[in-house]
Parts: structure tokens; C-alpha cells; sequence
């Protein structure tokens, strides 16, 4: 169940919230060998990732195994695209 805050909260650090949020490479995210990927446990469909290496959004669509981790259609920058029909 997620966290509820009546009042809102402040984050004071420099970090994702999310661990999910920003990689160094997809091999990062999806490599058998990785310590740090991405279990499927912690996947789901529509989950975004920064890949520092590509400096492009990369993210899980259509599903959770790794053919379905794609770069996001015209995502570059900060800013991104993604049309699912």
C-alpha cells in the first residue's frame, strides 16, 4: 500500500525519490549481471527511466520483460512523447 501524507512532505536531499528513476546505462536496468537492475518484481508497464549514458527516456511498454524496455519515441532532453494508441 503507498504512503499517505494528510499534509504534503519536503524532500532535502539531492537524489531520486524513486531508485527507479535515473541509470547509467540500460544494461543498468536490465543486465542479468547487473546488482543494481531492475527485478521484474519492480517493474510495470509505463515505468520511465533516465539513461544518463544516452541522456534519453527509456521506459517498460507493453509489458515488464526486457524486450519490452524501448526508448521513448522523441524523448531527448528533458522532455518527452509517448502516444500509446
Amino acid at each position: 500500500m503507498p504512503a499517505q501524507f494528510g499534509q504534503g512532505f519536503r524532500i532535502t536531499n539531492n537524489e531520486p525519490i524513486d531508485d527507479r528513476l535515473v541509470y547509467d546505462s540500460v544494461e543498468d536496468v536490465i543486465g542479468a549481471e547487473s546488482p543494481n537492475r531492475i527485478t521484474n518484481a519492480r517493474r510495470f508497464d509505463g515505468l520511465i527511466i533516465w539513461i544518463k549514458s544516452l541522456s534519453q527516456w527509456w521506459g517498460f511498454l507493453g509489458g515488464i520483460t526486457n524486450a519490452h524496455f524501448v526508448p521513448v519515441p522523441g524523448s531527448s532532453g528533458t522532455s518527452m512523447y509517448w502516444q500509446t494508441d
